[in-house]
């Protein structure tokens, strides 16, 4: 069977493979976030066979498609998104990022020698949990975020 990805150069045994150093997230379009350890994030579609006449699938049919994303940034960046959530709105005295308005959030994958940059793009994002913890020993804080999001573009 012939792969759906067509390739018109062989493959090649020391090429190149994109790692979390060519990764730079940006929030809401401002610099980049240089406070993350981590970024997820998915799409499943409910795809399901449909049946007719028999036992077997005549067809196939597409319902909703889910998403869902986390990021895990460092305390510094927490305090600095709840800073921005008490700017963005007066009322927010506690601080929240769960009540930040919904923003975009880009992650961009560049090749080393500067030949391209693909990024994918997280759309009407929320945090939907604001937390914290700490334990003996930590050198750093690092907190893992849920963000509810509406879509995503995928490689542009």
């Amino acid at each position: 069977m012939k792969s759906i990805v067509a390739s018109a150069n062989p493959l090649l045994i020391n090429g190149f493979e994109y790692g979390w150093s060519n990764i730079s997230v940006f929030i809401n379009g401002v610099l980049p976030t240089i406070g993350i350890t981590a970024i997820n994030y998915s799409e499943t579609a409910d795809i399901t066979n449909l049946y007719g006449f028999g036992n077997t699938p005549i067809a196939r049919g597409v319902a909703n498609l889910t998403y869902e994303a986390s990021i895990s940034l460092y305390k510094s960046d927490i305090i600095a998104l709840q800073n921005a959530a008490r700017v963005q709105n007066k009322l927010n005295t506690t601080g929240s990022i769960t009540s930040l308005l919904p923003f975009t959030v880009v992650v961009s994958y560049l090749r080393p020698d500067g030949s391209g940059v693909t990024s994918d793009t997280l759309l009407d994002c929320q945090f939907t949990n604001n937390s914290s913890g700490a334990a003996q020993g930590d050198s750093s804080i690092v907190t893992e975020l849920t963000l509810v999001i509406s879509g995503i573009k995928w490689g542009i």
